[in-house]
């Protein structure tokens, strides 16, 4: 997340680019990416550390599927998950 502001009855998330879309997007758009085992299990470690850094923070996502994760370009053949769509989310008090 870059910023957050309300404004009127909206609440406004800016977060950072997703250059390659949704997985649905990015599996479509690059085939090969999910026969390889390698990504798979890169796309499945990135999107776990995040759904750990939200459950550190009881924020429980609770709608994730492909078009809720998002791929942003790091560089050469880099590429970086992101999660998204929160709108389904909860926050647990601890207790």
């Amino acid at each position: 997340m870059i910023e957050a502001f309300s404004c009127d009855s909206y609440f406004y998330i800016v977060t950072a680019y997703a250059s390659y879309g949704d997985l649905t997007s990015f599996f479509e758009q690059y085939p090969n990416v999910r026969t390889v085992e390698a990504n798979l299990r890169e796309i499945f470690r990135q999107t776990a550390l995040g759904v750990a850094e939200l459950h550190s923070q009881n924020i429980y996502h609770r709608d994730i599927k492909l078009m809720n994760v998002f791929v942003q370009t790091t560089g050469k053949d880099g590429f970086k998950i992101l999660l998204g769509d929160l709108g389904h989310s909860c926050i647990l008090n601890p207790g």
